[in-house]
């Protein structure tokens, strides 16, 4: 799938795997809110541990591992967003996966092909489709945008966000912190608002490509060696004798 990485939609990203209740949404309507900080480790890297680098493993090894921070620069940059999208099937249905079981805080049921609004708490700036917890979802069958419609991105709201508690910014599951489901309804009320169909400045994501939580296996490459008519292997040279030496 793709994701949005230095203002560019990027391809070849695995989708995230329906683990543990998480819903799948493909996003019709991508809201961008504010940059989530220390979401990852970043090690020092000034110019004495540049040489110690050097000096251990190379200078080829250090250029290498150099432009791979560089480029997780941008991919590994977290923010929290908002948007509208519709329920995707999960990728093998499971016990833990979300059929027709869970529901939204409210009771609403979460069914694939329901149209939802959604908070993203620690996600890129953009993304083709996105597993949330059901906690961050609260059904909406009258959003305002077409299920089969493009993926509209907005950079900046065009009207003033509610503030955004702490205890939300970057939750995930995982951590096993209590989430307010008030902090989750006040910005799905507020996008209410500030969606009133495309501005000038959005971007759009027409094309979807297919789900794919796991990377193609590669294939071995075919076998060049000589094979006689009949299909089979050529014998092996026969092996001289001491008579047959010349």
């Amino acid at each position: 799938m793709r994701i949005l990485v230095a203002d560019r939609w990027v391809d070849g990203y695995l989708d995230e795997t329906t683990v543990a209740g998480g819903v799948r949404i493909r996003p019709t309507l991508w809201i961008t809110l504010f940059p989530v900080d220390g979401q990852y480790f970043v090690r020092a890297g000034g110019p004495r541990e540049l040489a110690a680098y050097t000096r251990e493993f190379g200078v080829q090894a250090v250029a290498r591992k150099g432009l791979s921070r560089l480029q997780e620069r941008g991919r590994n940059h977290r923010h929290v967003a908002v948007g509208l999208g519709v329920i995707l099937p999960p990728d093998s249905p499971g016990p833990s996966d979300i059929r027709d079981t869970s529901s939204a805080p409210g009771g609403d049921p979460l069914t694939v092909g329901t149209t939802v609004a959604f908070v993203a708490p620690a996600h890129p700036a953009g993304m083709e489709r996105v597993v949330l917890d059901p906690r961050l979802v609260r059904t909406r069958p009258r959003a305002g945008r077409a299920p089969d419609a493009p993926l509209v991105r907005r950079a900046r709201p065009a009207t003033s966000p509610p503030d955004v508690d702490d205890a939300l910014i970057g939750w995930s599951p995982a951590s096993g912190a209590p989430l307010d489901p008030a902090s989750v309804d006040r910005l799905v009320d507020w996008l209410a608002i500030e969606w009133q169909g495309p501005r000038r400045d959005d971007q759009l994501l027409r094309a979807t490509s297919a789900v794919a939580t796991r990377a193609p296996r590669r294939q071995a490459p075919p076998d060049t060696r000589s094979v006689t008519p009949g299909g089979g292997r050529p014998p092996p040279p026969p092996r001289l004798g001491p008579r047959d030496k010349s």
